[in-house]
């Protein structure tokens, strides 16, 4: 699992979000995450795996899982644990 976290101005965060999703249509399905952050949704690519991207205020995060060794299998409630894990990790940077 890799996060990433880039801390900006308000708007930045917002129009990141916005042009990466975008850019993410474009490439394939993507569905929207409620309640978390701003705004969030997830997709699936096939060198990165599954991943949740979200914005809150200042705050930019993804979230990306794929399994170690190719064609390994990955844990049927992982939308469900990444999910959590943008939820704690905005929710800790915001205090």
């Amino acid at each position: 699992m890799t996060v990433h976290v880039d801390i900006v101005e308000p708007d930045s965060a917002r129009l990141m979000y916005e042009g990466m999703r975008q850019a993410q249509q474009g490439s394939g399905p993507v569905n929207d995450l409620t309640g978390v952050g701003g705004a969030a949704y997830t997709y699936t690519d096939e060198s990165t795996g599954f991943n949740v991207v979200t914005y809150d205020a200042n705050l930019y995060l993804t979230i990306a899982a794929a399994p170690l060794r190719l064609g390994a299998a990955l844990p049927g409630d992982l939308p469900a644990r990444l999910t959590a894990v943008a939820t704690s990790t905005l929710a800790t940077l915001r205090t």
